[in-house]
């Protein structure tokens, strides 16, 4: 657990901080990096991991009380083991949420997606919302299914204003399993110049677009 104080700034600058399972179950744990009032970066090059053979853990970045997160590097909570799922990636804050080119936010599973959410708490507009939700061109925020099983669910929101051109992929497994849903919303203004992956070869999909001009 990383925490800024009051204004105070939190930065992973390289390397990987690892929240990874553990024997014997080797769920993926929880990697938690929030500062009150300030910032919160994942450095190009950087990575907060929660994976587990056992199934992925809980990533969050930021929270109700910071003023910004950016992602440059990566936050993952991939369950890696046969027949999990990931686990939960979330990228929350009261003013600004950045995915930058090259940035990652993966919750993907063998046997199913997790949750990632950018900019929201959760789906629908009942959410505690980053004021402005970006995700840059080069971006990818995954929840997919990598062998079997469906596709997770990836939410971007934001309360004024939310921009999307990188990729949000919730894809159904090539073995089975319906695609996922990813949900693009704004409580005002919404852009949209990226794609949506929620494929699945032996199964059905949605995209949920909501609120804003698109």
């Amino acid at each position: 657990v990383l925490r800024g104080g009051a204004g105070g700034d939190v930065q992973i600058a390289a390397g990987t901080v690892s929240a990874a399972g553990a024997a014997p179950a080797n769920r993926g744990g929880t990697g938690e990096a929030t500062s009150r009032g300030g910032a919160v970066t994942v450095a190009r090059g950087a990575r907060l991991d929660a994976s587990g053979t056992g199934g992925g853990g809980t990533v969050q970045l930021g929270g109700g009380a910071t003023a910004r997160v950016t992602v440059a590097g990566e936050a993952t909570a991939r369950g890696t083991g046969a027949g999990v799922r990931g686990g939960l990636v979330a990228a929350q804050a009261k003013d600004s949420v950045l995915v930058q080119g090259g940035g990652k936010l993966d919750a993907s599973g063998s046997a199913g997606g997790g949750t990632v959410m950018a900019g929201t708490t959760g789906l629908g507009r009942a959410q505690q919302m980053a004021a402005t939700t970006t995700i840059e061109r080069g971006a990818e925020l995954r929840a997919d299914a990598t062998v079997s099983g469906p596709g997770g669910t990836v939410a971007v929101n934001s309360g004024a204003r939310s921009e999307m051109r990188g990729l949000l992929s919730a894809r159904g497994g090539p073995a089975g399993g319906d695609g996922g849903l990813v949900e693009i919303s704004a409580m005002a203004a919404l852009e949209i110049d990226g794609r949506a992956d929620v494929r699945a070869p032996l199964g059905l999909s949605l995209i949920h677009i909501s609120q804003g001009i698109v």
